[in-house]
């Protein structure tokens, strides 16, 4: 396993993201009032360190916020439906907090070449592998893409488990497993299509072991 790139604590270039850390997921943080735990129900209390990829499930258009409220201490990109920013202020708000734009239905190399690259510089990019909002008890299927990333910048993917509250006014619970290292899943220097499903099974699996039924 190799020694991941930290990113840097101050980068001018990332201040708009920084300030939007700042002012907007803070606040955020408050009506969302999440709570971590490891998958197995024990308060969770690592520091991420370094590159890495947060898979976790879809259940609302404002998971991704509520993702960056859980770890506002990183510096967070997110893979964005097109869709999504369909317009040029959303556009540019979104993509200056963070958003990095997909094609969803198509094979969107600049997308991943973005997401590569965020992740290769000790950053954290947060992804929805199953492609979208979701209004499940489990995770039934994940798409390849975040093997694919993980595997190119050589970063472990955290699986995470967002629970539905019955009510607004309680609490978010996020439950966290073990890290996967796809990296150190595969023998050979290029994956093979059957070592990506192999890694996108182990994966679906470990979001589902971090389900806990209400």
């Amino acid at each position: 396993m190799n020694k991941r790139k930290k990113a840097k604590l101050f980068d001018l270039k990332k201040f708009p993201l920084d300030m939007a850390r700042l002012f907007i997921i803070l606040p955020l943080s408050l009506g969302f009032r999440v709570k971590k735990y490891y998958k197995d129900g024990t308060k969770y209390r690592k520091i991420l360190r370094g590159g890495m990829l947060i898979a976790s499930n879809h259940i609302h258009l404002t998971d991704a916020l509520l993702v960056a409220s859980a770890f506002w201490y990183r510096r967070m990109y997110y893979l964005t439906a097109k869709v999504v920013m369909n317009n040029k202020i959303k556009d540019f708000l979104m993509s200056h907090a963070g958003a990095i734009k997909i094609d969803r239905y198509s094979f969107d190399i600049e997308a991943i070449n973005k997401s590569v690259d965020v992740l290769s510089k000790g950053h954290t990019l947060v992804i929805f592998p199953e492609g979208g909002v979701k209004d499940t008890n489990e995770v039934q299927s994940v798409k390849s893409g975040a093997v694919l990333m993980a595997l190119r910048s050589e970063v472990p993917i955290l699986p995470m488990y967002i629970e539905k509250r019955k009510h607004w006014y309680n609490f978010t619970k996020v439950y966290i497993g073990d890290p996967i290292y796809p990296r150190d899943m595969v023998k050979s220097k290029f994956p093979s299509t059957q070592d990506i499903d192999n890694i996108s099974i182990a994966l679906m699996d470990a979001m589902n072991e971090c389900v806990h039924h209400q």
